[in-house]
């Protein structure tokens, strides 16, 4: 059943990508961080800065690729592809541990690589197909080593490495450090509490060093500790909102919104539920995954406080999505009608409960995997995000695209412009909304005002969106029209 699950799930990928992997504004920094890595050894942006506001895992995998000379759709679907294998593979491993039943794994796997979230993830260039991966990577070798009380060399050697994979895609990844210590720590045999502190400290050690060094960087080119952020803008009745309904979505996003939030709550509920019973039955590879899933909702929570980032969805939770899949099922595990001494109608009343059970779950997966479908097949046929036609032929990228490498360009849909055309540096220069502040909005200004300073701007590109000319103008700068196309108009900048 896995290897079944493994080959739709792919399938799905590569018909979504029919017209080219999912780019989104994200992406762009990410493919043009790659491309500068594959010929450079850095981390530089298509507006010419170094990237600090993602971690440079991803970018270094890609460019990685890219440096073997393979294209880079290529590249991005192979690592889609890839990390989405190894997270099914893992989801299935660790489901099968902590129930001892391969039906259990193979349900999970299903689950997951059948949702329309994580085959988009795949189709998507975005960190977080690696991020899952590396997140479930860990729980394994974790789980398996509380399993057997012992963790040997070469499991702290796969924890590193996938460690480093976790906290080098994503910021929200150290949550994944105290899960480590804690997880070495159930490891080792009991009555050995300062020797296994000890050992626990250690191999913690190791695997935060990616992290301190991806700290270390940010810091030495003047970005914050997780890069440059702008406080949040969040209302909690509106951020409770957006995890109910995307936590009832996973099952089904056709009802309406009162019992999708309703669906939400149960699901809430039942993790709940196998943490209690988990502590009950002294089950700690269960109560690992419930730490995880506890410590990575507090991270998107503090997230939503603290910054300006995406409101909750099913990309930012997507990490956590098999681990609250398995706490779910472990809530409703029975026990084994073969098993269970009671009479023969309390086992025909389990084994009932079991098929039903069962049923509904495979009425969710089946019809998670026809909705999927339907979304791949959308996307085979449009493209996604930039890599959509109507970006693709823009004339006035067309034309940005012909310009000297030395004439840097302005403006609001930057990396819009930047996919088709590949031209740099195309700087960013928004308006005020709920990413960008006017804190945010006056910074960029006066990088741009520098820019122009410093000769490295020398194009205004205007699409009817963002700052109009006129406003551009009142900067203190002059424009005059180099070039008008269908979709916009090109102004050659000078100082006012």
């Amino acid at each position: 059943m896995l290897l079944l699950v493994i080959i739709i799930s792919v399938a799905f990928v590569l018909h979504a990508t029919a017209h080219g992997v999912g780019i989104t504004p994200d992406s762009v920094s990410y493919a043009s961080s790659a491309q500068s890595f594959a010929s450079s050894f850095s981390f530089t942006q298509f507006d010419g800065l170094p990237l600090t506001l993602f971690p440079p895992g991803f970018p270094a995998v890609l460019g990685v690729f890219l440096a073997l000379g393979l294209s880079f759709q290529f590249t991005a679907v192979l690592v889609g592809v890839l990390a989405l294998v190894a997270l099914l593979i893992f989801t299935f491993a660790v489901g099968r541990g902590l129930s001892r039943s391969m039906w259990c794994g193979a349900f999970a796997a299903a689950f997951v690589g059948l949702s329309s979230s994580t085959v988009f993830i795949g189709a998507t260039v975005w960190s977080e197909g690696l991020f899952c991966a590396g997140v479930m990577g860990v729980l394994w070798v974790l789980v398996s080593a509380i399993h057997s009380q012992t963790l040997s060399r070469s499991r702290v050697v796969v924890l590193v490495i996938l460690s480093a994979m976790v906290l080098s895609t994503r910021y929200t990844g150290i949550v994944i450090i105290p899960i480590i210590f804690v997880g070495v720590f159930w490891s080792q045999p009991k009555g050995t509490t300062r020797r296994s502190l000890v050992f626990s400290f250690y191999v913690t050690g190791l695997c935060s060093i990616i992290e301190l060094s991806i700290v270390l960087r940010n810091l030495l080119l003047g970005a914050g500790v997780f890069g440059t952020r702008y406080p949040a803008e969040f209302t909690w009745t509106g951020m409770l909102h957006d995890v109910l309904l995307t936590l009832g979505g996973y099952v089904s996003t056709t009802f309406p919104s009162f019992w999708i939030q309703a669906i939400g709550v149960a699901i809430i509920l039942a993790m709940v539920l196998a943490t209690v019973r988990a502590k009950s039955q002294h089950d700690n590879a269960t109560l690992l995954l419930a730490l995880f899933v506890l410590l990575y909702w507090i991270a998107l929570v503090y997230g939503q406080i603290s910054t300006r980032v995406d409101h909750i969805s099913f990309r930012l939770v997507a990490p956590a999505l098999a681990s609250m899949v398995l706490l779910v099922f472990s809530a409703f595990r029975l026990p084994h009608a073969r098993h269970h001494h009671g009479s023969p109608n309390t086992r025909v009343a389990i084994l009932t409960l079991e098929g039903a059970l069962l049923a509904l779950a495979g009425w969710i997966i089946i019809g998670g995997a026809i909705f999927t479908n339907s979304v791949a097949s959308n996307y085979s046929e449009i493209g996604i995000g930039y890599n959509r036609q109507s970006f693709l032929n823009s004339p006035l990228a067309s034309v940005i695209a012909k310009l000297p490498p030395t004439a840097g360009v302005a403006a609001f849909d930057a990396e819009g412009l930047y996919w088709p055309s590949k031209h740099v540096p195309i700087v960013m220069l928004p308006i005020e909304n709920y990413y960008c502040s006017s804190q945010c909005v006056a910074d960029q200004q006066s990088e741009f005002l520098q820019d122009v300073a410093n000769g490295s701007v020398t194009y205004y590109a205007y699409q009817g969106a963002g700052m109009t000319p006129k406003q551009i103008e009142q900067l203190g700068v002059h424009l005059s029209v180099d070039v008008t196309v269908a979709d916009g108009t090109l102004y050659r900048i000078t100082r006012g």
